[in-house]
């Protein structure tokens, strides 16, 4: 007993799928033929345009790399200036964000003696006062000088 419906049959080889390819590409209209001369005339045109282009992507390639290279200066130097660093940045990451304020808080409760620099309020304690001057931080929307 055959599972296929009735009316399809499983092709038997190559053979049948090469006969199928140039049926279905004998079913796509021919492309019309271009003359020599038409395109020469386009690529004439084309030609002094496209001169003119090359120095300005050459310019464009090397201005980026340029940028990309300062970007990357300027970066590892921020990095490596300890007066950069803010200590409201307890993981280092360069930005002050609530995991900090998350680190600190599980420092204090159950780590080792936390950094003396996170007494932020300046109280002589390091304790859950210190971790909100470190969450205010966090969350602190800047206007753009505006009150």
């Amino acid at each position: 007993m055959s599972t296929e419906p009735a009316g399809t049959s499983d092709p038997q080889g190559p053979d049948d799928l090469r006969a199928l390819a140039g049926a279905l590409r004998d079913l796509q209209p021919a492309a019309p033929a271009v003359p020599e001369s038409v395109d020469e005339a386009i690529l004439a045109r084309a030609r002094p345009a496209l001169a003119r282009r090359r120095p300005l992507r050459l310019l464009r390639w090397a201005g980026a790399v340029a940028a990309a290279a300062a970007a990357l200066l300027i970066s590892l130097l921020a990095d490596w200036s300890p007066a950069a660093r803010s200590p409201l940045d307890v993981d280092r990451s360069g930005r002050v964000d609530i995991l900090d304020a998350f680190r600190m808080a599980k420092r204090i409760e159950t780590g080792p003696s936390p950094d003396p620099a996170w007494d932020l309020n300046h109280d002589g304690r390091i304790d859950r006062q210190d971790v909100d001057v470190v969450a205010m931080a966090a969350v602190k929307v800047d206007r753009g000088g505006r009150p």
